[in-house]
């Protein structure tokens, strides 16, 4: 994660072509435990975020295939001042 002039750009490593992912969501919580807002949806290993007020918590990521949504990633706490 990094912060820019607009927000916040995410990346990620991408899940193995075998998985057939065909979206990636992005969440936010302040609690490492949730609740979870959705922030984006990708179809790349990737998203930018765009806030003009500052935002701190946890960022997770999920994998979407035809089988459903993945568990989110651990979260990973970063703060946009």
């Amino acid at each position: 994660m990094a912060a820019t002039e607009t927000g916040i750009q995410f990346q990620w490593t991408a899940a193995g072509a075998q998985e057939m992912v065909t979206e990636y969501d992005v969440y936010y919580s302040t609690n490492p435990n949730g609740p979870y807002v959705k922030l984006g949806t990708s179809t790349e290993p990737g998203l930018s975020y765009t806030t003009s007020t500052p935002i701190k918590g946890y960022f997770f990521v999920s994998a979407v295939n035809s089988a459903g949504e993945s568990p989110k990633s651990p979260g990973a706490y970063f703060e946009k001042k």
